[in-house]
């Protein structure tokens, strides 16, 4: 048997406003802390404050915006699938203000065309999971970034006579294991020759 449509809500007692709830007070925990470390004195850039915002601190905001869920919203959740439980619920706190607040703390960093609805829009992109696409293009972009921050930072490499000799090494050792081992000649006769039409360029 399926379950019919639009029954997760009455299912999951946590989709009933606990996550919504928790994933407004950490975000706006965590734009507030962005918003302190870049006003001070010494104040770090934007991309160097998430540079240095690690799974400590995060775990750190997940604690504290978990702790600012009320048991009212936890007795809440569960008044469609068992209604009997539910004792004085005065109802899910207004996401509105929440909102209200993460559009001042934008402004306050200096993203000023940030609107409501965008923040809106950045809580619904929570709801789904992310795809394992999503995820790698977040993979390479941090890579980029910290490709880019390595290049800043870090003398550069050269590649000198010693490093070209011993890669050749290693290539030349390499194709003679395929030539000793392939059952099929040709085969690593086109593969020697195309490898060493790639190599003509060092």
């Amino acid at each position: 048997m399926f379950m019919p449509p639009n029954t997760t809500a009455v299912i999951q007692p946590m989709d009933q406003g606990i996550i919504s709830t928790f994933k407004a007070n950490y975000q706006r925990r965590t734009m507030k802390q962005l918003l302190d470390a870049t006003d001070k004195p010494d104040k770090p850039t934007i991309k160097q404050f998430w540079s240095n915002y690690n799974i400590k601190k995060s775990i750190d905001n997940i604690d504290a915006a978990w702790k600012e869920v009320s048991e009212n919203v936890m007795n809440g959740s569960w008044r469609k699938l068992w209604e009997d439980c539910v004792t004085n619920f005065t109802g899910f706190p207004d996401l509105k203000d929440v909102r209200k607040d993460l559009v001042r703390l934008s402004h306050s960093a200096g993203f000023n065309e940030v609107d409501e609805e965008d923040i809106q829009q950045l809580f619904d992109s929570h709801e789904e999971p992310l795809s394992n696409e999503d995820l790698m293009e977040i993979e390479q972009e941090r890579a980029l970034a910290d490709q880019e921050d390595n290049d800043d930072d870090a003398p550069r490499r050269e590649l000198g006579i010693k490093e070209l000799r011993e890669a050749f090494q290693h290539i030349e050792k390499g194709m003679e294991l395929f030539r000793e081992y392939d059952l099929n000649p040709a085969r690593s006769g086109e593969a020697t020759q195309a490898v060493e039409q790639a190599l003509k360029a060092y």
